[in-house]
């Protein structure tokens, strides 16, 4: 009888030390999980945030491109609405000429 309660006791004392491994082994696991998502995402935010930021240039770009050619578009109106007045008929088209080459070359 002591032997098969000793077998017993041999059979409970294992089957703790498992139950402990187990839950260790599975401690780990989750930790190395946890670690791993951490890392994900840290990456894939960055990858966003660099998205973000090169989007953000390109449109910041476009608009000042849109701004000065609305700038360009209004200084060409007021220009020809100050020619009619300020030159002869002959003159206006000589300097509405060079002032369209100084507003290219500066662009």
């Amino acid at each position: 009888m002591e032997k098969v309660i000793e077998k017993e006791k041999n059979i409970l004392r294992n089957g703790q030390i498992q139950a402990i491994k187990l839950i260790d082994d599975a401690k780990k696991e989750g930790l190395e999980m946890v670690q791993k998502t951490k890392e994900e995402t840290k990456v894939q935010t960055e990858r966003i945030l660099k998205d973000a930021r090169i989007q953000i240039t390109l449109e910041t770009k476009e608009a000042e491109k849109r701004l000065a050619n609305n700038i360009n578009r209004l200084a060409i109106e007021l220009i020809q609405k100050s020619a009619l007045e300020l030159f002869k008929k002959s003159d206006q088209e000589m300097v509405m000429k060079n002032i369209l080459i100084k507003l290219r070359e500066k662009n």
